[in-house]
């Protein structure tokens, strides 16, 4: 899906016959808020994160700390003041899922 954002100016994604996705892949991405965060919170666990508002989802990364998926991006905000509390946070990064996590998405919901 990387190289769909690189060379796709429109797309459209049909799930079982039915369009669910059109628009610019920008448009796309947009259209899902910005509702997935990366972040580094040394001597943090899961079960702390999974405390917070507005979670959907808490994992922890591979290499790089923790994803969480927000219900909404407001709570962004929320969660970065409660992480933060006066603690450096070397990563928080909130941003568009990838047409990749949409996709997975979609599909899923399509089938529930």
């Amino acid at each position: 899906m990387a190289n769909v954002e690189k060379i796709c100016d429109d797309l459209v994604m049909i799930v079982d016959g039915q369009q669910v996705l059109y628009g610019s892949v920008e448009y796309v991405r947009q259209s899902f808020g910005r509702t997935h965060l990366r972040l580094d919170v040394p001597d943090c666990t899961v079960e702390e994160l999974e405390v917070l508002p507005g979670l959907k989802n808490v994992r922890l990364g591979k290499h790089e700390g923790f994803h969480l998926l927000l219900e909404d991006e407001f709570y962004g905000k929320l969660i970065f003041q409660q992480v933060t509390q006066g603690n450096y946070i070397p990563t928080f990064d909130q941003h568009t899922p990838s047409l990749d996590d949409i996709f997975k998405m979609k599909v899923v919901e399509s089938h529930e």
